[in-house]
C-alpha cells in the first residue's frame, strides 16, 4: 500500500536526523558517509513556505521539512549506491550530457573562466546609459553571414544605394521592427542601435545571427523611474552588455585557433537545395540525402557532417534562421554547428575539467541522477494505488 511505505520511509528517515548529533557541525545528516550539509538545509529552509509562515525555527517544523525535502533523497542515494547505479549506463550518457552543459553553457565553467567576475562600470557609463533606457527605437536592418558581403552592401548604402531595397533583398523574414528598448534585444545589436541619430547607418557589426548593418528610423522617449531607483537594475543589464562583448570577442578568437578546414563542394550542394517559396526560402533536405555523410567542416575538434549541418539548421528558430543562397551562408552554417565543440575542446586544452567547482558540481550532479534511478528502478515499480487507496484518500 502506497500509504503504508510512505508512513515508513517518514519514521526511518526521522530517525537518521535525530541520530546525527555526533556528525560535524557542517553535517546536519550523514547516512552511510552520504551527507546533507547544514548550509544547504539552512537556506532551504529560509526560502520555504514553512520558514515564512514562523515567527522563529522551531526544531519539529525544522525536522518535518529535512525529512520531506531531503532525507528521502539521501536514502535513495546510498540505495543507489550499494546498487552501483552511477555505473548505469544511462546515468552514465546524462552525465556526460550534463558535463558539457557544466563546462560550456551559459554561466558555465568556460563562461566563468572568460568572463571577469566584477564587472567595473562607472558612474558615467552607468549614467550615460540611463540616458538611452529612456529611448525606444525603430529601426530596419540588413543580415548577411558574410563580412565581404557586408563591408559591399555598406559600401554600396555610402554611393547612395536605398537602404529599405538591401533590406529586402539581404534581410530573411524581412520586416520593419517594433520599438524597443535596451534589454529587448541582442546586446551587440543594441549597442549599434543606441549610438546612432535618427536616419543615420551603422557600420557593419557582427552577433551570434550574422553580420548587420541597421538603419534608425524613429526614437521617442518613455518615462522611467529616477535614476537611484533603478540604479541596480541598470548596472546589473551594463553588466550583461559587457559580458556579452567579452564572450562575442572569444567566439571571433575560437573558430580561428582550431583549424578549421571547410568542404565547399558539398557546402555548394546545401546551396543548391534551398528553394524559393513564395518568398520565403526553404532547406529541401531530401536533395542532399547521398552527401548526408560527407564531412562538412573539419577542425582539430572533430568534424561534422552534411547531416549534422541539417539537423542544426532544422532545429534553429525562425528568427535565428536564415537561407543558405551562397557559400558564405554555408561556412556560416558549418561555423555555428562546430561550435559547441570547439568550446568543448578548449575547455580540455585549458584544464578546465579539472577545475574543483566543477568536480563539486559533478559529484552533486551524479548524486542527484542516482537518487533518481534508484527511484524509477526500484521504488516506482513497487508503488500501486488502487481504487481503495483513491477513496480512502
Amino acid at each position: 500500500m502506497i500509504f503504508n511505505y510512505l508512513r515508513y520511509l517518514f519514521l526511518l528517515s526521522s530517525v537518521l536526523v535525530f541520530g546525527c548529533a555526533d556528525t560535524s557541525p557542517d553535517i546536519f545528516v550523514e547516512v552511510h558517509g552520504q551527507v546533507l550539509a547544514t548550509d544547504a538545509v539552512i537556506k532551504a529552509y529560509r526560502n520555504s513556505d514553512e520558514f515564512k509562515t514562523q515567527k522563529e525555527v522551531q526544531r519539529q517544523s525544522l525536522i518535518k521539512f529535512v525529512n520531506e525535502k531531503f532525507v528521502g533523497d539521501l536514502l535513495f542515494r546510498v540505495a543507489g549506491y550499494e546498487q552501483h547505479l552511477e555505473k548505469n549506463p544511462e546515468v552514465q550518457t546524462m552525465l556526460q550530457n550534463r558535463k558539457r552543459h557544466l563546462l560550456i553553457g551559459k554561466n558555465g565553467v568556460l563562461f566563468q573562466s572568460i568572463v571577469p567576475a566584477n564587472i567595473e562600470i562607472s558612474e558615467e557609463e552607468l549614467t550615460a546609459f540611463y540616458i538611452k533606457n529612456r529611448l525606444e527605437l525603430r529601426v530596419n536592418h540588413i543580415r548577411v553571414q558574410s563580412l565581404a558581403l557586408a563591408d559591399s552592401l555598406y559600401q554600396l548604402l555610402k554611393n547612395g544605394e536605398n537602404f529599405e531595397q538591401l533590406a529586402q533583398n539581404y534581410a530573411h523574414n524581412y520586416r520593419v521592427n517594433e520599438f524597443f528598448g535596451i534589454g529587448e534585444r541582442d546586446p551587440i545589436y543594441e549597442m549599434a542601435a543606441f549610438e546612432l541619430a535618427v536616419g543615420e547607418i551603422s557600420k557593419p557589426f557582427k552577433n551570434a545571427n550574422g553580420y548587420f548593418i541597421i538603419k534608425l528610423l524613429e526614437s521617442r522617449e518613455r518615462q522611467l523611474p529616477p535614476f537611484e531607483s533603478v540604479r541596480d537594475s541598470l548596472s546589473e543589464q551594463f553588466a550583461g552588455i559587457k559580458k556579452a562583448l567579452f564572450m562575442s570577442s572569444y567566439f571571433e578568437d575560437l573558430h580561428r585557433q582550431f583549424n578549421e578546414k571547410y568542404n565547399d563542394k558539398v557546402l555548394q550542394e546545401i546551396c543548391r537545395t534551398f528553394e524559393n517559396r513564395n518568398g520565403d526560402y526553404k532547406l529541401n533536405s531530401q536533395r542532399l540525402r547521398k552527401f548526408l555523410d560527407e564531412p562538412a567542416i573539419t577542425s582539430d575538434a572533430g568534424q561534422k557532417t552534411v547531416a549534422d549541418l541539417v539537423t542544426f539548421y532544422e532545429s534553429m528558430s525562425r528568427e535565428a534562421s536564415f537561407p543558405i543562397l551562397q557559400l558564405a551562408d554555408a561556412h556560416a552554417l558549418a561555423r555555428m554547428t562546430i561550435e559547441s565543440d570547439l568550446m568543448f575542446h578548449d575547455v580540455l586544452l585549458r584544464g578546465l575539467d579539472k577545475h574543483e567547482h566543477f568536480d563539486a558540481a559533478m559529484r552533486s550532479l551524479q548524486d542527484s541522477l542516482v537518487e533518481a534511478q534508484y527511484y524509477q528502478q526500484f521504488i516506482a515499480p513497487k508503488i500501486i494505488v488502487t481504487n481503495a487507496d483513491i477513496e480512502g484518500y
